[in-house]
């Protein structure tokens, strides 16, 4: 057997078998948070146009016959198209949370497929829920950090929708009570289904399902695994045509999926946006409004703009705005930085139908020029999405700021109190502002909930 089978072998062990009572208080708090930060913008999304779209495509397909609930409907679908849809809502508005180290947007692809199943089973506990999740974070970091990240992305590959595969069926598995076996079966299976492309991400409405296919898959690698269902014994180092040869060709590293396993937990690293735009824009962001409010700057003055990203950045977010929608203005620094200026934000407001062709702001982003310099981007990954902005007025003046990391980042934290407001604004969306507080308080009690479809009650409308 070789090395690299060896090594998911122990991943899935420890994935299998890993005690609740191994992940301390914060690690647990950290993944309440993301479980409200998801349920609040799938929330959100679940009145978008898109989202009405996905839905009513699966209700067609299934009859509307099912056990699991459609969040911020009173729809009900089967487990796996249930997570198809929560997870194409939770990530529907570039408003999830994200992993910097994994290149990850865990919960949209995790929480829907614990959920459905939690809901369709029974008898499966806040206490089993958090854990899961606490070992889908692992897996589907570890996975990343041997490789499936910044280098795959550039050469094309959506990477959080591969990793987040992994996520979902680890989440899955783990609720499933797999063995080490089955659940080594569950993540081969998952490594035949992840993928996906960044184009994705250059206009359509495709970019809000990715989540969600990531969901269902990392599901159905669970459910098959669980009843012995298998994959080819090489599936993540054949070649041609195995796993991490093919979105790796240059190369991976195998010893960081079991490196320090059991150790620090890959948890505590989830990050929060404040943004509704994608993660490598939000340094840029921060300085920008840093600059503004310092310097008094206002639209008319500006001469224009220099931006300085690192390569990773740069290829995501850094390519010349053109108007296509909505989902491509939130991969567009250009755009971003234009609307911070006009408005002094960068949430839901900001990007509209109307405003990704309003004239004030195209005027703006024509004056902005974006280039790559590695210099910006230090070797650690944590730093990948850095920005430096030098700002020129029409009077000759120019300011230079720019950010490291983002606000809301696991290392630059956003406060408890900013992240329940930004739950509460937009759950408020779609539920009235009393099971919205009961939705709240059952999450911060997730634990100790005996049956996670209390939660999942909350979710629908009463």
């Amino acid at each position: 057997m070789s090395n690299c089978n060896l090594a998911v072998q122990e991943l899935a062990l420890w994935a299998a078998t890993a005690s609740p009572q191994g992940f301390n208080a914060q690690t647990v708090d950290r993944l309440k948070q993301s479980v409200r930060d998801a349920v609040g913008c799938s929330l959100y999304c679940s009145g978008l146009q898109w989202s009405r779209i996905i839905v009513e495509a699966m209700l067609d397909e299934t009859a509307g016959a099912g056990t699991v609930a459609v969040w911020g409907t009173s729809y009900r679908l089967s487990p796996a198209a249930a997570a198809l849809v929560n997870g194409s809502f939770v990530q529907g508005f570039e408003l999830d949370d994200f992993h910097l180290t994994a290149n990850m947007h865990g919960s949209s692809t995790m929480l829907p497929a614990g959920v459905a199943l939690a809901s369709h089973r029974g008898g499966i506990s806040g206490t089993e829920l958090i854990a899961a999740l606490a070992v889908g974070w692992e897996v589907g970091t570890r996975i990343s950090v041997a490789g499936i990240r910044g280098n795959a992305l550039v050469r094309g590959w959506h990477t959080p929708t591969i990793n987040g595969t992994f996520a979902a069926a680890a989440v899955a598995g783990r609720l499933l009570r797999l063995d080490p076996m089955r659940m080594y079966q569950c993540l081969s299976l998952a490594a035949l289904h992840a993928g996906g492309l960044i184009a994705v991400q250059y206009g359509g409405m495709a970019k809000r399902l990715y989540a969600g296919r990531a969901s269902q898959a990392g599901l159905y690698a669970a459910l098959l695994a669980n009843r012995g269902f298998t994959a080819p014994p090489d599936v993540f180092e054949r070649r041609p045509g195995g796993f991490f040869p093919t979105f790796l060709p240059d190369g991976y590293d195998i010893n960081a999926l079991t490196r320090d396993l059991g150790g620090a937990h890959a948890a505590d690293g989830i990050s929060f946006k404040l943004y509704a735009a994608c993660s490598a824009i939000h340094p840029a962001l921060d300085a920008m409004k840093r600059l503004l409010v310092e310097h008094q700057i206002t639209a008319i003055d500006i001469q224009g703009i220099t931006v300085a990203l690192g390569e990773f950045a740069y290829h995501h977010v850094g390519w010349p705005y053109r108007v296509e929608s909505v989902t491509t203005a939130q991969f567009s620094i250009a755009y971003g930085l234009a609307v911070m200026i006009i408005s002094g934000e960068a949430s839901v407001e900001q990007y509209t139908e109307a405003m990704i062709r309003d004239p004030c702001v195209l005027a703006l982003v024509a004056r902005i020029r974006v280039v790559e310099d590695p210099a910006v981007s230090a070797s650690d990954s944590a730093f990948r999405n850095a920005a430096r902005l030098s700002v020129e007025l029409v009077n000759g003046a120019v300011y230079e700021g720019g950010a490291q990391i983002a606000r809301g980042n696991a290392d630059n934290p956003a406060t408890d109190e900013e992240l329940a407001t930004k739950f509460h604004i937009l759950a408020g969306h779609a539920l009235p502002v009393f099971q919205v507080d009961a939705l709240a308080k059952v999450i911060d009690r997730l634990e100790q909930l005996p049956d996670v479809r209390e939660f999942e009650t909350l979710m629908t409308p009463l």
